[in-house]
């Protein structure tokens, strides 16, 4: 698919000339030429993808056209299309290169036949969908080297295969001839796509500066842009993406999509089309859909695009979108006429440039730079016109601000007036209830604070009361209290209870050995384990007695709950106390007991039980967890 290519389909109708009977005319070389555009000389035969260039050869003159302009252009050919040419070469140079300036081209075969020794030459290949290690040159155009011989005839056939027109402008060119016109081409493309895409940084700074969604859009259709212009220009596929057998074949067709997707998008943000509604409005959602659904085609199923009419629909797209912001420019939105401006340019940029490839105008640097040096200028007015809209924008929100402001000055000097009229009458009753309120200020003031005072001091209290002072864990009252609580809970829920019952091994060793406060110390770093694994709600973690801490489960049974005292046998063994320098370990011994079922056991008999697991353990050698499980039956 070529989606610019139709924006000069009607224009090429006129201009082709009727092929008229094929000759096979030589093409002379001498020896002052170092470049010769191939045009008139062509031949073309349509059709017969599979015969062989022996077969081709040997058809008689009559099957073959000959091309009268200076390109030859075919147009979309699905079975592709043979070209033949002669060379007489006088000009004492051998060694000469064919260059096609047209790189969306599928597949190109090029064969020589010596018709003095009768032999063809081995096959060369170049195109789009051949990568470019694997081209007879790598170029970004289509390069193939010939070998003339001189003084002698050779004849040139060429197979060409592609889903896109046939557009064949060839040349024959030396290396010095070449490398002269590329160093011209590219310096020229270069600059041109530097500017773009410091275009490109720029305004994506000012989008992630200013969040404005234009500038948004207008990087995203500048990036498509200049990925197109890429393609066409055949520097992305020999470059960037040509070793991408998946993206080479369809980066010209999907960039030239993406580019009238973003620039229908751009349009829509930009001139704020959802206001206006209406035709616009649905005529520029249309587009938005339909080359949607272009791109999903070349993507994922490329059989549709036959389908969605894309030889037409570029042409149709930018007569649709004319209308459209000519329409917005009339209704007076003063961004679309910079717009149209912008958008006139790159239209009549790429006419010229397509022209020059289908031979109605030369082929020469300017016309093939043409088109780049467009897309330039476009997005340089477009940038221009996102500037002057945000700069209006800015001045007109000025002036709101400014008539707002005017008019609220107004209406406070009205209100000021009214407000000393009323001031006048509420200083009399404001004097009377001055001395009443302050009475009643300090009367409410001291009330507040005895209020939060007695409220702290109950906190307070009640934090003591159930808490320990040293571990910051609850006392062993607040403990006797929850668990008879959930003894009885247990009972109703017939959800199993847990109990772990944990005491420091060797603490009295400990205190004697290094001393109370830094056996305080290993009291508090324990018991910070014990709150760590304490986090569910119900869940209660209490410092039992001395050296002996528990923890109490509800809806945990045996299994679970003897889990958790490993975890915090571990966490306890692995705690990292010194003194003075020297590490001091730690161990715990614990006990877990669980009431499956709580009907007729009593949390004296769970205590009893997770004690007599703590003190088995202990016997067993400490450090280490044992069990007993408590059931009972109704």
């Amino acid at each position: 698919m070529r989606p610019l290519a139709g924006l000069t389909i009607l224009l090429l109708v006129l201009l082709c000339h009727p092929a008229g009977a094929a000759n096979f005319a030589p093409v002379l070389l001498d020896a002052r030429q170092t470049n010769q555009p191939l045009g008139p000389q062509l031949e073309y035969l349509i059709g017969e993808p599979q015969a062989s260039f022996e077969e081709i050869a040997s058809r008689p003159d009559s099957d073959w056209q000959a091309n009268e302009k200076r390109t030859l252009e075919i147009g979309r050919v699905k079975q592709g299309a043979w070209v033949r040419f002669r060379v007489d070469n006088q000009s004492g140079r051998e060694n000469w290169l064919l260059e096609i300036r047209w790189s969306m081209l599928d597949r190109v075969e090029l064969r020589q036949f010596d018709p003095v020794a009768g032999v063809w030459s081995a096959p060369q290949i170049s195109g789009d969908h051949i990568p470019p290690s694997r081209r007879a040159l790598d170029h970004r155009y289509l390069l193939l080297p010939v070998a003339l011989p001189v003084g002698g005839e050779s004849h040139l056939y060429l197979h060409i295969a592609s889903v896109e027109r046939l557009i064949l402008p060839m040349r024959l060119t030396q290396d010095q001839q070449l490398a002269k016109d590329e160093r011209l081409m590219l310096t020229l493309l270069l600059m041109l796509f530097g500017g773009l895409l410091a275009m490109l940084l720029y305004n994506a700074s000012l989008f992630i500066f200013t969040r404005d969604r234009s500038y948004f859009w207008y990087v995203c259709y500048l990036g498509s842009a200049l990925a197109y212009e890429l393609s066409i220009n055949g520097i992305g596929h020999q470059y960037v993406w040509g070793e991408w057998e998946w993206l080479a074949p369809k980066a010209y067709g999907l960039f030239g999509s993406l580019t009238f997707l973003l620039i229908t998008v751009f349009g829509r943000v930009f001139l704020n089309i959802p206001r206006y509604g209406g035709w616009v409005k649905r005529i520029n959602t249309g587009l938005i859909a339909y080359w949607l659904a272009v791109i999903c085609a070349i993507l994922f199923y490329p059989p549709a695009i036959d389908w969605l009419g894309t030889q037409q629909s570029p042409l149709l797209s930018s007569v649709l979108g004319f209308a459209s912001v000519g329409y917005l420019w009339y209704r007076g939105n003063r961004s679309a006429r910079l717009f149209i401006i912008a958008w006139s340019v790159m239209f009549v940029a790429t006419v010229i440039h397509l022209l020059a490839l289908s031979g109605a105008l030369p082929l020469n640097t300017l016309t093939l730079g043409i088109q780049a040096l467009g897309v330039f200028i476009e997005f340089i007015l477009l940038s221009i016109a996102l500037a002057e809209r945000i700069n209006r924008e800015r001045a007109e929100r000025i002036e709101a601000q400014n008539n707002l402001l005017l008019s609220t000055r107004n209406l406070a000097h009205e209100r000021e007036e009214k407000l000393r009229a009323q001031q006048r009458i509420l200083e009399l009753q404001r004097a009377a209830n001055e001395e009443l309120e302050a009475r009643v200020r300090e009367r409410t003031h001291a009330l507040e604070q005895a209020k939060q005072e007695l409220e702290k001091l109950i906190g307070e209290l009640a934090a003591l009361s159930v808490t320990d002072a040293l571990t910051q864990l609850a006392n062993r009252r607040h403990f006797d209290t929850v668990i008879a609580e959930e003894a009885s809970r247990s009972k109703r829920t017939q959800m199993p209870l847990s109990l772990v019952l944990l005491d420091i091994d060797h603490f009295k060793h400990i205190n004697d050995t290094y001393g109370h406060p830094f056996g305080d110390e290993c009291l508090r770093q324990v018991s910070q384990v014990i709150r760590c694994y304490a986090q569910r709600a119900g869940d209660l973690a209490a410092r039992y007695g001395g050296e002996e801490f528990a923890l109490v489960l509800p809806a945990t049974d045996i299994e679970q709950a003897s889990v958790l005292a490993e975890q915090i046998r571990s966490a306890i063994e692995a705690l990292q106390l010194a003194y003075q320098g020297k590490p001091v370990p730690v161990t715990a011994s614990l006990g877990v007991s669980t009431l499956a079922f709580g009907l007729q056991d009593t949390p004296a008999q769970l205590i009893e039980a997770a004690d007599s697991a703590l003190y088995r353990a202990k016997r067993n050698g400490r450090n280490q967890i044992a069990t007993e499980s408590l059931v009972a039956v109704a």
